[in-house]
């Protein structure tokens, strides 16, 4: 489900980390904003550590006036130790025509002004500079790039300045779209003034796994945040998946400044949640996940996944059965049953079934949720996850399902923020897709859980990586000619051949923190695949309809 409880802080690491070294002692992220210099006081007003200015402005100014904007920061009192935009996009940096002379005037005429200002990181992402030419090779445009570093980067560590590159998404340039090529650049550059900054926007747009911060920990100098929804400011956990960036970032021991590079039509009433929000990802190690930052609801976990804590919810409806909770952390974790090696292959096929997804790389039959034709990537019959969930164009009554799918095999997370996905039966009944594999959650949450209903009866889960498969019966809810229910949605479940859901019925649609209601729309739909921000793959999913109930 979109919400998670338990994604975003990792209790082994902060009881280490407790026991290792005082909290008091750990220095503190700063939060910052990235607007202009003459913002600076109403940046302050909102409760900002600081403010992060963009060079190109700065450079732009006519000396009377940056004297004044300087002035104006010391009276104001908010330090600008960051700054972005480093170089205009007339100033080309890859292509035929670059000048390198010009290039080194104009940086050290911004460095020179970014350092009377207190600037400490100025982030390279100009993507308008740095855009490689038609035509021109790509690898002689790295090559551009890394010499430009190796000229600019003595220049910045000269004013006490260090170079960050910012890799962007391929909407705003075509070099350095991934931080894994930006660690490339910055262990090409070889320069201890030329690191490596990380835009979650960036990050997210192009689907990057979460991990490379953990691979890129030694040279990442600055963060940049916004909820990649609309790019507007972070408001709340369960606006998007921001749980395995930040557990990754913990980590590593992420210490130093966040700005958020967002927009706003509330300065004043956005910034302080934004601010709680971030700081929360950093400055609260014990607690179960984000929604704990904010909200007094969920209890928190426990610190070493054994039995006694809650990693769940206290606050939540009872179930139907009056027995637990919805979400309840409390409730008995599922018996463990090792289901044997994983297929080396996908498997057979019935003569009768619906592909889905096959051998051929075919998302045709798929659509996103406005309609428009599905955007997820499939290479080689495999479908990873991407923005959006994706929905069949035909729509199901009754069938059998087949699902063969696989966790990320590089761990990053915890709980509801591990390989996160879900099959949704008519596009409203859930059956949970989550690395279950030593990954303690709440139960009714955990892989093959009816989602906030009915945990699975055992934990057929296989490592991270491996293929897993979901074997699926469902018949969908009956209701009378005037629209009353008569017969609730039932599913059994096959989790790697084990059965896990024995002809259970759902209690309503599936719903974070709440079961709603059914409703006489429910009788038809389609088949959904979930994007939770994981990189789920799937493969060989197909679907037999039960008296060939299809639209």
């Amino acid at each position: 489900m979109k919400k998670y409880v338990a994604s975003l802080f990792s209790p082994t690491i902060a009881v280490v980390a407790l026991l290792a070294t005082p909290l008091a002692a750990q220095p503190r992220v700063q939060v910052g904003y990235c607007t202009s210099v003459r913002n600076i006081a109403a940046a302050k007003a909102a409760g900002f550590d600081y403010i992060e200015v963009g060079t190109s402005e700065i450079a732009a100014m006519p000396d009377a006036d940056f004297e004044q904007a300087l002035q104006n920061a010391k009276e104001v009192g908010l330090p600008v130790p960051a700054a972005n935009t480093f170089l205009p996009a007339a100033l080309k940096v890859t292509g035929p025509t670059i000048d390198p002379e010009q290039q080194l005037a104009y940086v050290k005429k911004a460095l020179d002004r970014l350092s009377k200002l207190g600037v400490q990181t100025v982030v390279f992402g100009s993507g308008g500079a740095r855009r490689v030419p038609d035509g021109f090779s790509k690898d002689e445009a790295f090559k551009q790039l890394v010499a430009f570093g190796k000229r600019a980067a003595p220049e910045a560590r000269a004013r006490g300045v260090t170079i960050a590159v910012e890799p962007l998404r391929k909407e705003e340039t075509n070099i350095i779209n991934s931080a894994a090529e930006g660690l490339a650049l910055v262990e090409a550059v070889n320069d201890p003034n030329f690191q490596l900054m990380i835009d979650f926007y960036h990050l997210s747009s192009e689907h990057e796994d979460p991990a490379i911060v953990s691979r890129a920990k030694d040279h990442v100098r600055h963060l940049h945040m916004a909820n990649p929804t609309g790019r507007v400011f972070p408001l709340a956990w369960e606006e998007f998946e921001y749980g395995p960036f930040f557990a990754a970032l913990r980590q590593t021991g992420y210490n130093r400044r966040i700005s958020v590079e967002a927009s706003t039509k509330a300065l004043s009433a956005d910034a302080p949640r934004a601010i709680a929000l971030l700081r929360a990802a950093f400055d609260a190690p014990s607690a179960s996940g984000g929604e704990r930052a904010v909200s007094d609801g969920a209890r928190s976990v426990q610190t070493s996944g054994q039995a006694g804590g809650n990693l769940g919810y206290d606050d939540t409806p009872m179930q139907p059965d009056g027995k637990w909770r919805v979400h309840d952390g409390r409730r008995p974790q599922p018996p463990i049953v090792n289901p044997g090696p994983a297929p080396a292959s996908p498997l057979p096929v019935p003569a009768d079934a619906v592909v889905l997804i096959g051998g051929r790389d075919d998302l045709s039959g798929w659509r996103m949720g406005n309609g428009s034709p599905a955007t997820w990537s499939m290479r080689n019959g495999i479908v990873e996850t991407g923005k959006g969930m994706i929905y069949t164009k035909a729509e199901f009554t009754d069938f059998q399902l087949h699902v063969e799918f696989a966790t990320p095999s590089n761990v990053i997370g915890d709980g509801q923020g591990r390989g996160n996905s879900g099959v949704y039966l008519l596009g409203k009944f859930e059956i949970q897709v989550l690395d279950s594999y030593n990954n303690p959650t709440y139960p009714d949450g955990q892989a093959a859980a009816m989602y906030g209903q009915h945990p699975p009866l055992v934990n057929a889960s296989r490592p991270p990586g491996q293929w897993q498969t979901y074997d699926i019966v469902f018949t969908a809810p009956r209701f009378s000619s005037s629209g009353t229910l008569e017969k609730p949605a039932m599913v059994t479940v096959l989790h790697n051949g084990i059965i896990v859901q024995n002809a259970m019925t759902f209690w309503g649609p599936t719903q974070h923190k709440k079961i709603d209601p059914y409703t006489p729309d429910c009788v038809k739909g389609p088949i959904a695949l979930q994007d939770h921000g994981n990189p789920v793959r799937y493969r060989n999913v197909w679907l037999r309809p039960i008296d060939g109930s299809t639209k």
